[in-house]
This record gives C-alpha cells, structure tokens and sequence, in this order.
C-alpha cells in the first residue's frame, strides 16, 4: 500500500462539504460550506490545493506503448499496464473502470466513488473486513465488476430521484450516496435492467464501510436489506473464478444446519461457563449441565476469576483516563492490592503500571485474555440475535441496563420495532421472549459492559472514553462482530464457505422452526426452548392448538420479502423429501437397499414422464409426502412386533439399524441420536439417577452406535 495516496484519499471526507457539481456535472467546484467551523480550519486556497492533488494522483502504471498513465481525474481507468501477464480473458475491458458511463449520477456522488474506488484498491484489509481481512490484496479486476454494478445501480437511483424531484435538482444539489433514501433503492431495484448479483452486494458491502463512513461519505449510508427489495432481474449466486468463494457474499438467505447446531451449542457454552466460573447465577440450567458433563472449562483455562475481571477492567479504564472514583463505582469498590500501591503526590489518583497489574495477575492479563472476553461478548450477540428474531436495526436499540423485563411467568427483552416496517402480527411490539439463554447472555454482557463503558449490548468492544459518546452497531458493524464469531466457533472449511449477513439469523430462525414442524430433529436444544417458551407466552393471544412451532415461523416472517410466501416453510419440506427420497441418498439398515429402490422406481416413473430430478422433488412437496418416525428412524416393519430379548428395552431406541432389520436411518436423524447421546452422559454425573447407571450406559451405547454408524461424530467441538 502507498501510505501517502491513502493518507490524501483519506482526508477527504474532511473537506467534502467545499464541494459542489459545475453546471456541466463533470467536475467540481468550491464553495463556501455553512459550517463555520470547517471554514475557519480550512481556507479555500489549502482545499484548492488539495483537490488538485486529488486529480493529479496516478492510478495506474504508465502504459509503455501508448505513452499515457491513467490519473485519478480522467473518465476512464486503464489497468491493464499494471498486469501485463494478465490471463487473455481478464485482458482489456475487465481491467478498465470507465466513470463516463454513468451520466445520471451528479458529479459528487462520482468523486466519492472513485475515491472509495482507490481506497479500496489500495488498502482492502482497511476497507472491508470480512474474508478481505485474510487477504491484503484484492484483483483489481474483481474490484472493477463490483463498483461497475454498483455504479448501474446508482445511475439508476439517480434516474429515479431525477423523476420525482427533477433532474437540475438532483445533478445540481451536491448531495452524496448517504444522501439516497429508502424509495431510491426502493424504486430502483424494481426498475433496474441489470440482475441483482454477487458483485452488487459485494459493492454495498465495500461502501457501508466504518471506515468509509467516517473518512469519506461524512457520516454511515442508510441501511436498506437488499435481499428484500423487489428486484426486477435477479441472478443466481454464483463462486467467482477469480476470487474464489470471498466474491460472493451471500450464498443462502439461511444459516446451513451444521454452522447453525455449532454456532448455537459453542456460544451456549461459553456464556454459561463464563458466568458459572465467576459464580454467578444460571438460568440455561441444561447448558450447565452440559457444559459440566463436558468438562468444558475455557474460562478456567484463562485464569477468569472475579479477581482478575477487576483488573482487567482496572487496566481498561485507566489507560483511558478514568478516575479512580469512576473506577471504583464500576467495579464495586477497589481491590485490596491497588488501595495499598503507591499514591502520586497530590494523593488523588492510584499510580499502578500495566506492568504491576500483570505481575499481580500471574501473567494472565494478556492478549489472550481480551481475545477470549471478546469472544465471549460476541457470543452474547450471537445468542440474542439468533434467537429473538430482531431486525438488525432493533438489535442495535438494546440497552443493557435495562434490556430485561418479567411479565407475570415470562422474561422479555426489549427493544424498539422499527415502525415504518410492517408489524410482526402482533407477536412482540417493542419486547421479543427470552429464553433461558438470552437471559445469561445478557447477564454476561452487562459483565463486559463494565470495561467497555458502552449501554449498547451490540457495540465495539473497545472502551468509550471520559466524556465520549458511545454509538451502537451500524449493521456493517454488526456484521464483522458475528463474522468474527464465526470464524472463532467454525473450522477454517466451513467458515471460508460461510458469507454472512445480520438478516440471515432472523430468517434462519425461521427456516428452523418450518424444519421443527415438519418433523425434522432439533439440531439446537436452545430451538426446544425458543418454541415452548414463546408458545407459551403467546397462548394468550393464539390457541395452543394453532400455535406450532410453523405458526411462530409465519408471524416472524411477517414484513419479510412478499414475492414468495412461506418460502423458508417449502424449503424445510423439501429438505424432508430430499433427504428421505433421494434415488442417489446414502442409507444404512438393512432395509436401505430396498428403500433406494424405491426411490429409484418412483424417479423413473416421474422422469419417463419428462420431469427432471429438481421437479420430482418439487412435486413429492406439493403432494405433501409424510415420513413414518422422523425423529430417530424409519420403520419399515409395518406390524407390532413381538417382543425381541435382543432389543433394549428403552423405548424408541429399538428403532435402531443395529438392533432392528426394519429400521432405515440417514444423517437426517444423527442431530436426534446425539441428543439421547449428550443428555445421557450428563445423567452420568446427577445424583438423582446414581441407581440407573447400567441402563444410562447402555443407552449412550445404543446412540453411539448409531452415530458411528452414520460416520458422525459423537459430540460438537466447542
């Protein structure tokens, strides 16, 4: 990265307000800002000088044969010196950005994206974070389909406020992108003659950038979700050959089951272990047991104790200044050790080194530590983003101090609906259900909202200075937090394929409680608890009769996209289908080879009649096809058996491929024999069933079993 040419692209969101589009709306020109304050830091002359710094700065390399260098004023921006060993099909027009194609957008808009252009070129670990931040360098080319997309989209919402406020209007007011309302994007995505794509999502990524904000556009652009707009063209998602799997950033609107269970089970986890290791109370009492059955002691392994959560918060408020009054109200009075250190003269403030703090923590106050604290704050979010259903801009509305409220038998959290969105159906206003886990979550939250000094439960995890006003999350910010989440909790594979947007938690909510009330199994205790604990609530409102787990997923999906109703409910019941009659599926049993026959005959029948695989499918949804026991199994038996000694007396369990010749079982149902596996290991260690260990254990060997039966591991990593 060129220091300098960032260095001067950066400062120009501190003097944007001196520019305004010429008549012709190919330039700019100057004039006198109403803020006086910018007036007197800066004259007219210094920012003349600045912007003709600006156009003068080279962009690309000097092409040799032509004897001409593209610089930052000219209409068209060659690369392609810069490659010269480029692939024959990135050559030529891939690596030229032409500005001129986008007359509609006023000259003010144009600027700011060519520097964002540039800044991104230069810098995108700066920019963007994301799977940007595992790379330090981005193809151009790549840059180039993104803001080419980007720049159609904002022609096109210049074109449209041209229509209702008049075009002189529009090129001449000298307003920038942050200054594009809800109807521009709006009324723009249904009129759009290009597809909604990979590249147009990458660009509003790029563009929504703290950093962007701040250094360029003079304040955050409005947040739309683009996924819900009522696009005229969209175009499927595809992997960028270029880019790999970092070009697109959404792959599914949904979370996939795996990275769901994962996500739900480690950030449980390390929120209940968090607060146990500093003994406070616990409400999630089956992640207790859990985590005590797994001996999962991360905070034990970082030396957390009430002790150390002083000073570590002591050290984070001192470096920015605090008084040792504030100090001691945050923490609840001072610790032993700092009353005794040495005071400065005029005895009013404690004079203890970060080099004494760590020599009296044993070390442990280390990078480490504020990794692992980190972690656990992004759990929280993830927790409560995951399961409340919130939009991201009521996500960013909760305040800790507050957040919790009882009604009668339940805990709500609240928060704000925003009102211009269409209602829930009645199913929160203003306060969401929490379940056991949100309550701990927010508990521990308050914990790390100590040296954070910040009301916001989704807030940088860094520390709001004396007299600083604290903001919450933006959704780009919102994002990296739980992206960064991901990539702690997720295996490097698994992560890598996962591009992450807040909204995708809210509709895999959704999509889960559709796989609940099909029949699928739970893949999340936590999910069990969602759908009791809100059912309950809502029984007030709707008869228990109605009120299923499918039911809860309607109203939650209530204000999302309107072109395609019940959609997450058609994609849980085709995920049914396809895993139980796939003709190419993977079974096990010994009824697994005449089950694939099955399949296979049943295709044929469809196909012969010209449907492809993707329509048999389709069709075996609309015929609403039941599948027989899809909690642990399929049975294939047809008749009450008579009882078998060979088989454990255990119930459910003899539905069980090792045991019964009619059971027919896929990986389908592994997330329901890991249950029985998990929940009776706990049982190991209870007291209460110290009398029942042979039969405990011979139901864990049963569910294990089966799990290695389908290859599948007994219980998730954390």
């Amino acid at each position: 990265m060129n220091e300098s040419e960032f260095n001067l692209l950066s400062k120009f969101g501190s003097l944007r307000t001196w520019f305004a589009p010429t008549p012709d709306n190919h330039e700019v020109l100057f004039r006198q800002p109403a803020d006086e304050s910018i007036v007197n830091a800066t004259s007219q002359l210094q920012a003349l000088a600045y912007y003709e710094a600006l156009m003068a700065l080279p962009v690309a390399r000097k092409d040799k044969r032509k004897g001409s260098q593209s610089l930052f004023k000219d209409m068209v921006w060659d690369f392609n010196p810069n490659y010269p060993d480029a692939a024959r099909n990135v050559k030529g027009a891939k690596l030229r950005m032409d500005w001129s194609k986008y007359p509609d957008v006023n000259s003010v808009v144009l600027l700011e994206m060519k520097v964002a252009f540039y800044l991104y070129y230069l810098a995108p670990t700066h920019i963007y974070g994301g799977a940007s931040r595992k790379k330090k360098h981005k193809k151009v080319n790549t840059i180039v389909a993104n803001f080419q997309h980007g720049m159609r989209f904002l022609n096109e919402m210049s074109l449209r406020d041209q229509q209702e406020f008049g075009k002189d209007y529009v090129l001449h007011s000298g307003l920038g992108i942050k200054n594009f309302d809800l109807m521009s994007y709006q009324d723009a995505a249904k009129s759009h003659e290009f597809p909604y794509s990979a590249d147009l999502r990458v660009f509003f990524y790029v563009i929504r950038s703290p950093f962007l904000a701040e250094n360029l556009f003079g304040g955050y652009l409005p947040y739309v979700d683009l996924d819900v707009l009522e696009w005229k063209y969209v175009s499927g998602v595809k992997e960028d050959e270029d880019n790999g799997k970092d070009a697109a950033p959404v792959t599914s609107e949904v979370l996939p089951n795996s990275v769901f269970e994962r996500s739900s089970y480690s950030a449980s986890m390390l929120v209940v272990d968090f607060l146990a290791t500093l003994g406070e109370p616990i409400v999630d009492i089956d992640t207790l047991r859990r985590r005590n059955a797994r001996q999962f002691k991360r905070a034990e392994s970082h030396g957390l104790s009430n002790r150390l959560m002083k000073m570590y918060t002591f050290m984070r408020l001192k470096q920015k200044g605090y008084s040792d009054e504030h100090m001691a109200s945050v923490m609840g009075g001072m610790p032993d050790e700092f009353l005794t250190q040495r005071r400065s003269k005029d005895q009013n403030r404690t004079t203890i080194s970060k080099q004494t703090l760590v020599k009296l923590s044993e070390g442990r106050l280390n990078d480490a530590l504020r990794v692992y604290l980190n972690q656990v704050n992004y759990s929280c979010c993830y927790l409560v983003a995951q399961y409340t259903g919130m939009r991201p801009s009521e996500l960013s509305n909760i305040i800790l101090d507050d957040a919790l409220e009882e009604d009668g038998a339940y805990w709500l959290i609240k928060s704000h609906v925003v009102k211009h969105r269409e209602s829930y159906g009645k199913l929160f206003d203003d306060t969401w259900v929490a379940i056991p886990i949100i309550r701990d979550a927010i508990a521990a939250a308050q914990i790390c909202a100590r040296y954070k000094q910040s009301p916001y439960l989704f807030s940088s995890v860094d520390t709001v200075g004396p007299g600083e006003t604290s903001s919450p999350l933006e959704s780009s910010g919102l994002r990296y937090q739980l992206s960064t989440f991901f990539e702690q909790v997720l295996p490097e594979d698994e992560c890598q394929s996962l591009v992450f947007t807040p909204y995708m938690l809210r509709h895999t909510l959704a999509y889960q409680l559709y796989r609940a009330d099909v029949g699928l199994p739970f893949i999340s205790h936590q999910l069990k608890h969602f759908g009791e604990v809100v059912g309950g609530y809502q029984n007030r409102g709707y008869s228990a009769v109605t009120l299923v787990y499918g039911h809860i997923g309607d109203i939650i999906e209530m204000g999302g996209r309107k072109k395609s109703t019940n959609q997450y409910r058609h994609m849980a019941e085709k995920e049914v289908v396809r895993l139980h009659y796939d003709p190419e599926g993977s079974y096990a049993g010994t009824n697994a080879t005449a089950h694939k026959a099955r399949n296979q005959a049943l295709f044929k029948m469809y196909q012969d009649a010209g449907f492809s695989a993707e329509e048999v499918f389709e069709v075996l949804v609309a015929k609403g096809i039941a599948i027989v026991n899809i909690g642990m199994g399929m049975c294939y038996g047809g008749r009450v058996e008579d009882f078998d000694e060979s088989l454990p007396c255990i119930g459910g369990l003899r539905c069980n491929p090792n045991r019964c010749q009619n059971s027919v079982i896929t990986k389908a149902h592994a997330p329901k024999w890991r249950e029985i596996y998990t929940q009776n290991q706990m049982l190991l260690t209870d007291p209460l069933y110290q009398d029942r260990l042979d039969q405990i254990h011979e139901v864990i060997n049963e569910a294990k079993g089966v799990l290695v039966y389908l290859g599948e591991k007994l219980e998730l990593e954390v």
